[in-house]
């Protein structure tokens, strides 16, 4: 075999087996999709295992009222039987030719009967407990209306400490960049012979804690993480990043606004209105006692065989009943009773819940009060505390300063920038806790108003 040959089935070889052993480069993970507090919220609607319950119990209602109705509406009965009956009584009577035994029943037979039953409301007692039925219905639409509401706020929340923990975790990230510059400069300053070794020690020492809160704030962000991906009925292991949700800016609210808003739109509220009307109108329907009654029916009747004295093979009935109690020894009265104090305690139940609302207005309003004043003080005290470290870090290069004023600078920009922290979502979790507690969202006009 000529020895070019040889080299081309070589390097043939060759290539088919680099070829053979190459595999393609894995793709690279993608980042998770940036949730924004829309979708998280929308998620929280979709997932949340309380608001499914609430939806089913909502749908529990419909199926009562739908119950409730049916009760004034026609009902058709069919029924059939087989009967076998004996001894058959019989009496003898004269005839033409002779006394003759005459059967008085037949010993077997197959029956049919088809009925129509129509209740007559004459007392109202069917259309009372179709309206209670439908208030209920309504009742549990309002009740999965301020789970609703309460899942909202619950994502907000979860939300926003994502947010602060990640704000966190960057001030931490701030004060150890300014710690490792200040041990920078004080292993400078000491190999210039400078310094005393104290000052690289107690740099070196502020490093270290500097870390270690670092460490703490990434845990944190972890946590909080995984406490909203928990709110929002997912599992808690699934990676998300959460998108900013913009610069905060202060509003001004009206407390007796509030309160009035939260009269209107709380769905409690509103509930207890719709149960204070279906107990009186349980009143009604705890005088059934006392009541007539009346329905119409009507049957037809089938015979497959007869007895010479027995009906027709078919038959027909119509029957209008009345019912009018007379005596039940007083149970109607104490039923009675019963429901009118239903009535009475679920008007205390509304003032009660009344008063409990207006606390809870009050409290988020005072509570954004004080977060927006704090946010107003830390503003300023960041800067301040900026300018302080930036002086601090000036007067030690140039060997005027110690390292405790750098130190200690660091320590007040850190207790600063923490403080606006919390300031800013303390802001954000009050604003979202007043519109839980009115039962809406703040309008515009409300957020420009007057104080």
């Amino acid at each position: 075999m000529p020895s070019s040959r040889i080299i081309s089935l070589a390097a043939g070889l060759l290539l088919l087996a680099a070829s053979a052993s190459w595999t393609a480069p894995a793709p690279a993970e993608l980042a998770p999709e940036r949730l924004t507090l829309d979708r998280a919220i929308q998620t929280a609607l979709e997932q949340n295992q309380g608001l499914k319950v609430k939806r089913e119990a909502v749908q529990r209602a419909r199926a009562q009222y739908s119950e409730a109705r049916a009760a004034g509406r026609p009902r058709v009965e069919a029924q059939g039987a087989y009967v076998r009956t004996g001894p058959i009584p019989s009496i003898t009577l004269p005839g033409p030719a002779g006394p003759m035994e005459v059967e008085l029943g037949i010993p077997r037979t197959m029956t049919a009967k088809l009925s129509l039953t129509q209740p007559l409301d004459i007392s109202r007692l069917i259309a009372t407990g179709a309206s209670v039925a439908s208030l209920n219905q309504r009742v549990s639409e309002l009740e999965m209306g301020r789970e609703g509401q309460k899942v909202t706020f619950a994502v907000k929340k979860a939300y926003f400490s994502v947010l602060q923990a990640e704000a966190f975790r960057d001030v931490a990230h701030e004060t150890l960049g300014a710690v490792e510059e200040h041990l920078r400069v004080a292993r400078l300053h000491y190999e210039a012979g400078t310094v005393p070794h104290l000052d690289v020690l107690r740099a070196e020492v502020a490093v270290a804690d500097a870390r270690q809160r670092l460490v703490r704030a990434e845990n944190a962000v972890s946590l909080a993480k995984a406490a909203l991906n928990n709110v929002m009925g997912v599992d808690v292991n699934q990676p998300v990043e959460v998108a900013p949700v913009g610069e905060y800016s202060p509003v001004h609210l009206e407390l007796r606004t509030l309160l009035e808003q939260a009269e209107r739109s709380r769905p409690e509220l509103r509930a207890m209105d719709l149960r204070i009307e279906m107990a009186r109108r349980g009143v009604h329907l705890a005088k059934q006692g006392r009541l007539p009654g009346m329905a119409l029916t009507a049957s037809y009747d089938w015979l497959q065989e007869t007895s010479e004295f027995g009906p027709e093979n078919l038959s027909w009935t119509v029957t209008m009943g009345l019912t009018l109690p007379l005596f039940d020894s007083g149970e109607t009265s104490a039923k009675v009773a019963q429901a009118q104090s239903d009535v009475r305690a679920a008007e205390a139940a509304r003032e009660q819940l009344r008063q409990g609302v207006a606390l809870e207005v009050r409290q988020a309003y005072l509570n954004l009060q004080e977060a927006q004043a704090r946010l107003q003080a830390s503003a300023k005290s960041v800067e301040e505390a900026r300018e302080v470290l930036r002086l601090a870090h000036a007067r030690y290069d140039t060997g005027v300063g110690t390292s405790v004023e750098v130190t200690d600078a660091v320590t007040a920009m850190t207790v600063a920038r923490s403080n606006y922290v919390n300031a800013v979502y303390d802001c954000q979790i009050s604003l979202a806790m007043v519109e839980e507690a009115i039962g809406g969202n703040i309008s515009g006009q409300q957020r420009s108003g007057s104080k």
